[in-house]
């Protein structure tokens, strides 16, 4: 048998002069740079703030990160990009994958780092098991937003010895305010059965049996099983302001847990500031002022409210799992701090299809579509792409 002659990646960049692997100690140089690369979109222009250390976004999973810094001529950075390892549950198997993500480039970037950065990206897929940080991956995968055109042209489209093959669609629901608080769920079935609580420390074996069970049947699920590598646990020593008195709980009459959510912030680690809005949302801004809301104002923090761990029981109707979606809102809406955020958002895949009720029950909400692809070299074209009708992915921790 042939043995295997694996490098590192440290060794596979020599290979490319202008790419290599960031370091703390560009920390100031990378906050420069992501300052200066806008997120455009048709209502704004949003600013990237990382500040104080440009990797603490990176250590909120809890999992190995490589950082890619390209570099120009003078060597000052024109571009980076991201790979995080996670252990993710395909097909009832827990499975190493590497999820592409954070890929910034200047449109100055020197056109030889252009070069080089499309060539590792395709050796390094292609080459992925000679590789000692990235041998052990199943797949690759990556997400992209619709109203992100130029990063959908630059990846999905022309020969780059690389293939985006699109396996899920979903959409990024962002809920600014509650306009009609007359409008509520009058279905008895679901009033008189299930109830909304915040949580407890005497829940927590609960919520991670809970969690556990939903994941493990979806594609990219996390593992929340308290023997081995526990998502909770990371979770609660990474994030910032981040307990088991942050979730909300919906159990039946029988007091079993069916549905959980935790409103999570992360300001401190990645934010957008305004910089441009367009006169539907400066209007928009003036009327979110009138329902007790911060105000969108050009140069400030858009404040971003997630729904981690949102999951509702699966055994339950798709109806009933849409109300129970309500409920929640509802309680967050009535409970919630005052002015905490401009919107309150989370990722609706097609097996949900929660978004769809939002508008009948008063929520002014805006809604963007987005795909997961599974990226691999042009090689392995003819590979069958995963497929799931119901997949996993924190959009907080995109």
């Amino acid at each position: 048998m042939n043995k295997i002659y694996r490098t590192t990646m440290l060794n596979f960049l020599n290979d490319y002069p202008h790419i290599r692997l960031a370091r703390q100690e560009d920390n100031e140089q990378l906050l420069s740079f992501v300052k200066k690369i806008k997120m455009v979109t048709h209502q704004t222009i949003l600013a990237h703030k990382r500040e104080p250390d440009f990797f603490a976004f990176s250590r909120l999973s809890g999992n190995p990160s490589l950082i890619f810094i390209m570099e120009n001529q003078d060597q000052s950075i024109g571009g980076y990009g991201m790979l995080t390892k996670k252990k993710v549950y395909i097909e009832g198997e827990l499975k190493t994958v590497g999820y592409l993500t954070d890929i910034r480039i200047s449109d100055s970037l020197h056109r030889k780092t252009r070069f080089e950065w499309r060539s590792l990206y395709h050796e390094m897929l292609r080459n992925k098991h000679l590789i000692e940080e990235i041998a052990d991956c199943f797949c690759f995968y990556s997400i992209i937003m619709s109203d992100n055109q130029q990063s959908l042209n630059a990846f999905t489209k022309g020969k780059r010895g690389v293939i985006y093959r699109n396996f899920c669609n979903f959409k990024s629901v962002n809920i600014l305010f509650r306009y009609n608080i007359f409008k509520k769920i009058n279905d008895l079935e679901i009033r008189e059965n299930y109830f909304v609580n915040a949580a407890s420390e005497d829940d927590l074996p609960e919520i991670r049996n809970f969690l556990h069970s939903e994941n493990k049947s979806k594609t990219f699920g996390y593992n929340f099983c308290a023997d081995g590598e526990d998502e909770l646990i990371k979770r609660f020593r990474n994030w910032d302001q981040f307990s088991i008195s942050s979730f909300i709980l919906v159990k039946d009459k029988s007091n079993k847990i069916v549905a959980c959510t935790a409103p999570q912030m992360f300001s401190s680690n990645k934010s957008l500031i305004i910089e441009k809005l367009n006169f539907k949302f400066r209007l928009l801004g003036l009327v979110t002022g009138m329902f007790g809301l911060p105000k969108l104002v050009k140069g400030e923090e858009l404040k971003i409210c997630f729904l981690t761990h949102l999951e509702i029981s699966s055994h339950l109707s798709f109806l009933i799992r849409k109300k129970i979606f309500l409920l929640i809102i509802e309680y967050w809406f009535r409970h919630k701090p005052p002015k905490a955020h401009h919107m309150l958002s989370f990722y609706d895949y097609q097996y949900n299809d929660f978004s769809s009720m939002l508008k009948e029950y008063g929520y002014f909400h805006l809604v963007n579509d987005g795909s997961i692809y599974e990226v691999s070299p042009v090689e392995d074209s003819l590979k069958p792409v995963i497929f799931s009708d119901r997949i996993s992915h924190e959009m907080a921790l995109s």
